[in-house]
């Protein structure tokens, strides 16, 4: 997810919050404080409607975390890696670095989502139970929370993948018919039946009921999984294909290696002004590579110290790189790039390098091969 910024980290995993949560954040702050709550404690005073709105807004996007935290942990216990977890304006997603290798693993993967959900709304029901003749606000919200995370669990069983439900379809599928392509592309067109079914009953319901929200929330709901559930099948298309594609066919050549004990100063002048390149190899006099240094390396050293910094200081080196040989294929390089959200990978053969692969090269090849139907 784009535009959006850091607020910590669980167990490895940055959580991000998009620009677009604050803008649902408000609204359903607003929603609770001023037509939930009033509507069922009419007595509480205001102040108490909107301190208790807030803290249900809270909990609920903790909840959401909570959910996606789950899919990441067991897709960590299967050994793939999580790059983020980002909360924005339809709830949260885990940007999970490969798919699932096994049925079985794509279905706990899947599976673990809604069954936190229905965990929390079991947790939340009994502390509003024991809590509403203890305290009423405490109970009023442990309840809202108990509903909303029984639905949200609900919701993500709905086979519209890629909605966990359509995940855990595809891995029933995959388990049956044994082809992981095939399985996606059925769970993907029931995806869209789901997407257009929400769609159509959010535009009657405009037209039916007094809540035109709740239809307009339908339809963007529906259009984002349509949407979703195209690209997540286009993605899978694209890393089959590349499978069958060796490196060497995109990798550049066309490199600048720069020797580790020059100093920043004379990195820049004569090398990152004069070449359009963001990284650059770290070898001396055609020895073996030892480590590569980039353009964001650069820029963390304040330009005062670049004449006495040397490039061997701030270079990534040769035992902390993700390299490949020439004979990994270009699926390989695009998973290497996206779990270790790097911008490029050395192409190593007998120490030294023969080439760079980007991430702006393997996309510009992904869309080319789109563009010409491939």
């Amino acid at each position: 997810m784009e535009a959006s910024f850091r607020i910590g980290e669980i167990k490895g995993i940055p959580i991000g919050i998009h620009y677009s949560w604050i803008i649902i954040f408000g609204i359903i702050t607003w929603s609770l404080a001023t037509f939930y709550f009033p509507s069922q404690y009419p007595s509480w005073s205001p102040t108490l409607k909107f301190a208790v709105g807030l803290v249900t807004s809270l909990l609920f996007f903790g909840s959401v975390l909570f959910h996606e935290l789950f899919h990441s942990f067991v897709a960590l216990r299967y050994g793939i890696p999580v790059t983020s977890i980002t909360l924005f304006i339809l709830g949260g997603v885990s940007q999970i670095s490969r798919e699932a290798r096994t049925p079985g693993s794509e279905f706990w993967i899947a599976i673990a989502g809604p069954l936190s959900s229905i965990g929390l709304a079991a947790f939340f029901y009994l502390v509003s139970v024991a809590s509403q003749d203890v305290l009423e606000p405490i109970s009023a919200v442990a309840s809202y929370l108990a509903f909303i995370n029984g639905a949200l669990a609900v919701f993500n069983l709905i086979p519209g993948f890629p909605l966990d439900g359509g995940r855990v379809l595809r891995a029933a599928i995959w388990q049956v018919r044994g082809q992981f392509v095939a399985a996606t592309r059925t769970a993907s067109i029931v995806g869209q039946g789901v997407a257009y079914m929400l769609m159509l009953v959010g535009l009657v319901s405009i037209f039916t009921t007094r809540d035109p929200f709740g239809g307009i929330w339908l339809i963007i709901i529906g259009w984002f999984l349509s949407n979703a559930a195209e690209s997540s099948y286009r993605q899978v298309i694209f890393q089959d294909a590349l499978q069958d594609v060796p490196v060497t066919v995109i990798m550049s050549r066309d490199f600048d290696a720069v020797d580790p004990s020059i100093t920043l100063e004379e990195l820049v002048s004569r090398h990152i002004l004069l070449h359009p390149l963001h990284a650059f190899p770290a070898a001396a006099n055609g020895s073996a590579l030892q480590g590569i240094v980039t353009l964001h390396d650069v820029k963390k050293v304040p330009q005062e110290k670049w004449p006495a910094t040397r490039v061997a200081d701030i270079m990534t080196r040769l035992q902390d790189l993700k390299m490949l040989t020439p004979r990994d294929s270009l699926a390989r390089a695009f998973q290497l790039l996206n779990e270790n959200r790097i911008g490029q990978v050395p192409i190593v053969e007998r120490d030294q390098i023969v080439g760079l692969v980007t991430r702006s090269d393997v996309m510009h090849y992904i869309h080319m091969r789109s563009q010409l139907g491939v």
